[in-house]
Order: structure tokens, then C-alpha cells, then sequence
């Protein structure tokens, strides 16, 4: 939320922001109560609703507001493996951040038990403490505390488990109004991101 305010500083438009679980916000951009979303996958349905940034027919990467990995994090001696489909040699639980919508598809995953925790330090306390054998979280959140529990050795299994993009659309009647705006809203969004990210992410302390 913060870098898109600071991307619409200068808008010409006045900003109001809504704060309402995904569910309600889609029900308000249906009803027109609402011109855009911070933060929302693509999908096909969506689109048929809201205007993303578009190239060769799909969403355009380029101009998206972040790319949110889960990660698969175990201790060193584990034989846990992960080959972008299966987890083959995982015995016991496998950790993960309550509430994540993406996750869900885990627990079908090779019929693996699975425990969840509030926040990515229980879960790495619990790993740590062997409680688990592994433990799933975000990429950006698991590798800062890699270096909390040293003693531990937990190193991180690439691929990532699971890789979403999350962008800013508008309503397609906004979208066909301010057609001008939205498009230069969404130049500078791919300009800046990265500098903005490395400006604000350090302040966050990421859950899960």
C-alpha cells in the first residue's frame, strides 16, 4: 500500500483507500463502488471485470506490483527434496503460515501431514527445535531469519514451492476514462518498484 501511495502522490485524482477482506473488495469492484485494486493475482475472470497491464495477450510482468515466492525451508541433514512437483523423503509435519490462501494446495501434496503457526518466527522456532521437519513461508520473510538460527542449520530447497504476481488494476470504466493516466500509472510503477522495494522493505518485519 505504501509504494502505491507514493506512486500516486502527484495523481491528479484523489485517492481514498478502502480497507476489506478480497472476498468484499471483488463484490465492490462488481458494483462499481470501487476503481481499483492494490495487490490481486490475475486471473481470466477478473479481467473480464478489471483492466491489468497487458502484453502478448496475458498480464505483463514487467509492470506488476510483486512477485511473492513460498519457499520450502528444512534443516541441513534433512533428505527432503523438491523437484518443482513432488516432496519426495518428507517424514513428519510440514510447517506453514495460517491463513495463507496459496497453501491450501499443500495439504493435498503427497498426502503430507501439515501444522500451521501465526507468524514465520513460530515457525522457524518450531523447525529449529525439530517439531516440524520442514517449514513453508515467504521467501523474503524465511531467508532474513536464516541468520537467527545459525546453531540450527536450516538452509532453504529451491524452486520455490509456490510463485504469485499481484498487480494494481483498475475498473474497465475507469481504465476507458482516465486511459492516459492508468497507462503512466503503471510506466512508473515498473520504473520505480525496485527502488521503492529497497526503500521500504528493510522497515518491514515480514509475516508469515
Amino acid at each position: 500500500i505504501e509504494m502505491a501511495l507514493r506512486l500516486l502522490a502527484d495523481s491528479p485524482h484523489s485517492v481514498s483507500l478502502t480497507r476489506l477482506p478480497a472476498r468484499r473488495l471483488h463484490e465492490e469492484i462488481r458494483a462499481g463502488r470501487q476503481d481499483g485494486l492494490i495487490g490481486t493475482r490475475y486471473t481470466p475472470e477478473r479481467a473480464t471485470l478489471m483492466a491489468y497491464p497487458l502484453a502478448a495477450g496475458g498480464p505483463d510482468t514487467r509492470r506488476l506490483l510483486a512477485r511473492v515466492s513460498y519457499v520450502l525451508y528444512h534443516r541441513r541433514e534433512s533428505p527432503i527434496q523438491w523437484n518443482g512437483t513432488t516432496l519426495p523423503n518428507i517424514h513428519g509435519t510440514l510447517g506453514i503460515p495460517s491463513g495463507v490462501t496459496a497453501l491450501r494446495r499443500l495439504r493435498g501434496l503427497d498426502r503430507i501431514a501439515t501444522v500451521e503457526a501465526p507468524n514465520s518466527q513460530q515457525l522457524f522456532s518450531m523447525l529449529a527445535r525439530g517439531r516440524v521437519s520442514a517449514v513453508v513461508m515467504l521467501g523474503a520473510s524465511g531467508d532474513r531469519y536464516i541468520g537467527e538460527y545459525e546453531g540450527a542449520e536450516i538452509v532453504r530447497l529451491d524452486p520455490p514451492l509456490i510463485v504469485e504476481d499481484f498487480y494494481i488494476p483498475f475498473t474497465r470504466s475507469f481504465y476507458e476514462a482516465n486511459r492516459d493516466f492508468v497507462e503512466a500509472f503503471w510506466r512508473k510503477l515498473e520504473q520505480q518498484r525496485d527502488s521503492l522495494y529497497a526503500e521500504i522493505l528493510p522497515s518491514y518485519r515480514f509475516n508469515p
